[in-house]
């Protein structure tokens, strides 16, 4: 006798750092381009053009959103060029003739309004943009060679700038920048463990009086050390709270980013909050935070170290903590991401993406063809008004499950349940045992559109969509809305069978209310309910496993032209004995 055990979709994320035998069923060996939510998992979304430098420009390497008072701009940088391409279908060139493309840059804004966003990449003089006309130099001295700064915050007032190949931090005069002579602050000698200054970041924390903010110095060693208080010409108000030690970080500024009150890190140990490291006095630990994630991020941190494109960016208005991963294959770059909301990770791929951005309440990323893209719509590549592209292909393998004490088991069918909002190919096979994976069986789902029904007695059909409804108006008060599962059980098929493709109608709506009639149901349908049945020679809208196996795993994939809503695998299954 059969029962039906019902599998939760992976809510709790893509676990790579946990043995596949040890993963809770909620959990994913790979969870690609999809985004664990609370009950359900969805596709991310696609990307559409946004403006278009191809024509002067081939590698976009930086993005900057520019906010100041009413102003809001949007620049990118690329071969020795800046533009203001705010204006998508007219972006303007503001500056030219750089060496090196990669900038880090801060807004800062005198009480006179001077100043502006200012950008340093370690090569040029650093330059400042008010958001009117090209991009100036900004006219600091104190070092050496000013040309060497490579990242910059503002911090109470004042600019403070990384130096290249140095411990010590420069910082403007209070309230000053444009032409400002800088001050050197001495860093040398705090840390243990030698190293040069990385990257500069602010957060703000409760140290146990209130809320305050600190600034917090990055050393390529591993240290940071933190420092809280406005005048940092006064040492009785500009305080050491203290040393403390992580992973070394990633070498570029772009690997470290706000979370909340917290900041987070790439580094050699893995995606590393700076809470996990600071006494319980400064709030909430994010320590679990990399804690799933880890295996794939040593992995591909000890892999491409000094890989460029490497990048983490919160990204608020989707609740997504991202990290572009660059590879040593072919210059792939992937993602890392964080549902900040469910702390469940996932990876994205099929985005070439050098550099994110945020500007206004969208997503941006620039490529290797000089094109920006916006992360929107439901196809990867679209045009501008959204129509061509590429279908998402998003991928879920399962846990071993049933791994339990439990004995032989075996499946003779099984359904993922997916609420569908367009036209979908799924390629489902499993594993069992941790034998390899099977071929995969193609199931081809064309909409045919909301369908409505009369709350009657309706009789499964043998064949095709065996459920065919009356096409209703949706205020019609005569008729109630009757839902299918986009891959509903059936009668098992008769072993051996061919694999698909098969090709299914199905309608949209709520696909979780129908009742299943296994293969030990008489076929009575009570009144009112749907029910499926298949011959064994219409083996189509289902996959027949015909599996005997201790532990199982099962692979599907999601070949999506619009949005999908994944929420369990409902599994057949009883207890079997090896003859």
């Amino acid at each position: 006798m059969y029962a039906v055990t019902t599998i939760s979709a992976p809510t709790g994320g893509w676990n790579s750092t946990y043995p596949v035998t040890n993963l809770a069923q909620n959990e994913a060996i790979t969870l690609d381009n999809l985004i664990p939510d609370t009950g359900f998992v969805s596709n991310r979304l696609g990307y559409q053009t946004y403006c278009d430098l191809s024509a002067d420009i081939n590698t976009i390497a930086s993005l900057f959103e520019f906010r100041a008072a009413a102003m809001n701009k949007f620049v990118a940088a690329g071969e020795g060029k800046f533009y203001d391409i705010t204006d998508a279908q007219a972006p303007v060139e503001i500056g030219t003739g750089f060496t090196n493309d990669y900038w880090n840059g801060t807004v800062f804004l005198d009480q006179a309004g001077a100043g502006g966003l200012i950008l340093v990449n370690g090569e040029d003089a650093p330059q400042y943009w008010t958001g009117l006309g090209d991009v100036q130099a900004l006219g600091v001295t104190g070092p050496a060679t000013v040309s060497n700064l490579i990242d910059c915050v503002n911090f109470k007032n004042h600019v403070w700038f990384v130096e290249k190949n140095s411990q010590n931090p420069w910082y403007s005069p209070f309230d000053s920048i444009v032409g400002a002579a800088l001050t050197k602050f001495y860093l040398s000698g705090l840390g243990s463990f030698g190293g040069n200054l990385q990257t500069i970041k602010t957060f703000t924390a409760d140290g146990g009086s209130g809320r305050q903010e600190f600034i917090a110095f990055y050393m390529t060693s591993g240290e940071i050390i933190i420092y809280q208080g406005a005048d940092p010409s006064d040492a009785a108000d500009f305080i050491l709270v203290g040393v403390y030690r992580s992973g070394r970080p990633i070498p570029t500024a772009r690997g470290v980013c706000k979370f909340g009150a917290d900041l987070v890190a790439i580094t050699d140990s893995g995606y590393l909050p700076l809470s996990s490291l600071l006494s319980y006095s400064f709030g909430k630990s994010n320590d679990q935070l990399g804690e799933k994630i880890r295996g794939a991020a040593l992995a591909a941190v000890n892999a491409n170290f000094v890989g460029t494109n490497w990048q983490i960016i919160l990204v608020q208005n989707y609740g997504l903590l991202l990290i572009n991963v660059p590879t040593t294959t072919g210059g792939i770059i992937n993602q890392h991401v964080l549902n900040v909301n469910t702390m469940a990770w996932s990876s994205f791929s099929g985005m070439p993406a050098n550099v994110w951005c945020m500007f206004g309440n969208n997503l941006y990323f620039g490529d290797n063809t000089g094109v920006i893209w916006q992360y929107s719509g439901n196809l990867d590549g679209a045009d501008q008004e959204g129509s061509g592209g590429a279908p998402i292909t998003c991928t879920y393998t399962s846990p071993y499950l049933f791994n339990q004490p439990s004995g032989l088991l075996q499946s003779t069918a099984f359904r993922p349940r997916v609420l569908l909002g367009g036209n979908t190919t799924i390629f489902i096979s499993s594993s069992a045992d941790f034998q390899p994976y099977s071929p995969p069986y193609q199931i081809n789902l064309s909409s045919t559109g909301i369908q409505w029904a009369a709350a009657a007695v309706v009789t499964p059909g043998p064949a095709g969509p065996p459920f065919v409804a009356n096409d209703f108006g949706i205020n019609d008060p005569s008729y109630i809305p009757v839902s299918l599962d986009p891959i509903p059980w059936g009668r098992a098929a008769q072993a051996p069978y061919t694999p698909g493709p098969a090709n299914l109608l199905y309608p949209l709506g709520d696909q979780r209310n129908l009742v299943y009639y296994g293969p030990d149901d008489p076929g009575a349908v009570p009144m009112g309910e749907i029910g499926w049945a298949q011959s064994s020679s219409n083996s189509l809208s289902f996959l027949n496993l015909s599996k005997v196996f201790y532990s199982l795993s099962i692979k599907l994939q999601f070949v999506v032209y619009d949005s999908i809503n994944f929420y369990e695998t409902d599994f057949l299954i009883k207890k079997a004995v090896r003859i």
